[in-house]
């Protein structure tokens, strides 16, 4: 899978996660979350995305990419781990703690209401926790009619995940061999393994936190005003995932900053896209969690 290819391959994904976390939003604001609006809304996103799309996964360069003599044993190793998860997730439904305490039960508070709003509840992480794997998990639960497809936004984040940390390496200057053994790294983090079959949010939260960096790493190589977007939606979707996103990218966001005013001061300008786009990403938890605690990032008792 060449440069390019990946480097779409994000774009997708940021756009399918945009269209979920703003379409949620505005069915909440209408009152209106169910199968029926939820099902119209993605015929029309994906009607409207096929059309608009510029490029395709190219499988004959994924598989030179994959398995060059060299490293084919290294490449199984990860597609082994990748089918284990996936097993995993096809047998066992969600039944962790925290799928058990609120992720999934603000899932069906959310169904019920047919809002997002905050409702009567014992257990604070339901309604003030940023939530856009419970965006997720509210799609899939209302297409498909089942908790089993909710174990596969982790792993499907832990592949993701790899992607963009192979093209790190490469804006890095690693060759094939090197960006194969930091791929084994990344899959092979024990607690990573055990994340990407359960319906916890961290690898969710880890693919937009290297998402936003290849994006930073980018402008700052090429000064691109497109990755300046990608830098606003992937910092954006981060932190409306999992709050532990703030500290993570906050020295990189100060890695660009200054590298901005360094290098790039004609430019600065852009820069004001960032906070924008992360408010508007982010404005619905923000205002409920405003309205109800007075402060946008919710209670500080759990």
């Amino acid at each position: 899978m060449n440069q390019e290819t990946k480097e779409n391959f994000i774009w997708y994904l940021l756009s399918f996660a945009l269209f979920i976390a703003l379409y949620t939003e505005i069915l909440s604001f209408f009152d209106i979350i169910n199968k029926l609006s939820v099902v119209i809304g993605w015929l029309i996103f994906i009607s409207f995305f096929y059309y608009l799309r510029k490029a395709y996964i190219n499988v004959n360069s994924a598989k030179n990419f994959f398995f060059q003599r060299y490293d084919s044993y290294y490449i199984f190793f990860i597609f082994f781990v990748i089918l284990v998860s996936f097993i995993i997730c096809l047998i066992y439904p969600p039944n962790n703690s925290d799928a058990l305490s609120y992720r999934l039960p603000k899932v069906e508070q959310w169904i019920q209401n047919k809002d997002l709003s905050i409702f009567p509840t014992s257990d604070l992480r339901q309604v003030m926790y940023p939530s856009f794997s419970e965006y997720v998990i509210l799609h899939l639960k209302l297409i498909f009619n089942s908790d089993y497809s909710v174990n596969f936004i982790q792993l499907f984040s832990m592949i993701g995940s790899i992607i963009v940390v192979s093209l790190i390496s490469s804006k890095l200057g690693c060759k094939n061999k090197n960006i194969i053994f930091g791929l084994i790294f990344c899959i092979s983090i024990p607690m990573g393994i055990l994340q990407s079959n359960s319906s916890q949010t961290d690898y969710l939260v880890t693919l937009w936190i290297v998402t936003c960096i290849y994006f930073i790493i980018s402008f700052i190589i090429k000064n691109r005003l497109k990755y300046i977007i990608g830098i606003s939606i992937s910092l954006g979707l981060a932190t409306l995932t999992k709050p532990t996103a703030y500290i993570f990218l906050f020295p990189f966001c100060l890695w660009l900053f200054f590298d901005v005013l360094k290098n790039k001061r004609e430019n600065f300008k852009y820069l004001f896209i960032i906070p924008i786009v992360f408010l508007v990403i982010n404005f619905g938890i923000f205002f409920r969690n405003f309205e109800f605690f007075l402060n946008p990032l919710g209670s500080n008792v759990g």
